[in-house]
């Protein structure tokens, strides 16, 4: 079973705790901009790629909570100042914002959210196509330069999986691929602070998988 980060279900976003994890799973309802401020601000979502579409996820709320272009700008520095050091977060929402303004001169709260809702759609699309491209490279060079192994031991580090990107993921996706193919023995996963990643995520993203 792969792991799923989020969910978008009838104008709700529900997020994955993942401070919580792996003893409880449970599900954070995001209904408001600073909800989803919230959620990022304490960590319940992490991973760069992640941070970044939940931030569109806010700024979609954020357009419904605005009668303004001026509104909504306020509303867009208040969720990238949940963590600023997070390139993700600030690139996804201001080139939302740039693309929403672009297309529509006029600021309409219900056109705007659902702008969002397709810019943020957009993104994960792509990144899952480019997710798969790099996970399909892995898994061809692992055969091209070891044709005589039929199983891999594989040493990752830290959290890179679906909990990071909400989609496939980079490292740990590519890991995922070539087991869908029967190819991995078994993944070594290192450890990282402060949120020990590497024990509680990344190991529970395998346990999932049936990956030893």
């Amino acid at each position: 079973m792969k792991t799923i980060p989020f969910k978008f279900e009838s104008g709700t976003l529900f997020v994955l705790d993942q401070i919580l994890l792996p003893n409880i799973v449970e599900w954070i309802p995001v209904k408001s901009s600073e909800r989803a401020y919230g959620v990022i601000k304490n960590m319940n979502v992490r991973g760069a790629p992640l941070i970044g579409f939940t931030g569109v996820f806010g700024l979609m709320f954020a357009c419904l909570e605005s009668s303004s272009y001026q509104e909504l700008e306020i509303k867009a520095d208040f969720l990238i100042s949940a963590r600023p050091t997070a390139v993700n977060l600030s690139f996804e929402i201001n080139s939302c914002v740039s693309e929403l303004k672009n297309k529509f001169s006029d600021f309409n709260s219900v056109s705007a959210s659902d702008f969002c809702l397709n810019f943020v759609q957009r993104k994960i699309n792509d990144l899952e196509k480019d997710n798969q491209k790099t996970a399909n490279f892995l898994k061809e060079k692992l055969i091209e330069i070891y044709p005589e192994k039929e199983k891999f031991n594989i040493l990752t580090i830290c959290n890179t999986g679906r909990l990071a990107c909400g989609t496939t993921g980079t490292a740990l996706g590519a890991i995922s691929t070539p087991n869908d193919h029967q190819m991995i023995n078994k993944v070594f996963a290192c450890e990282t602070r402060p949120y020990l990643q590497g024990s509680r995520l990344t190991a529970f993203e395998l346990e999932q998988e049936n990956i030893d």
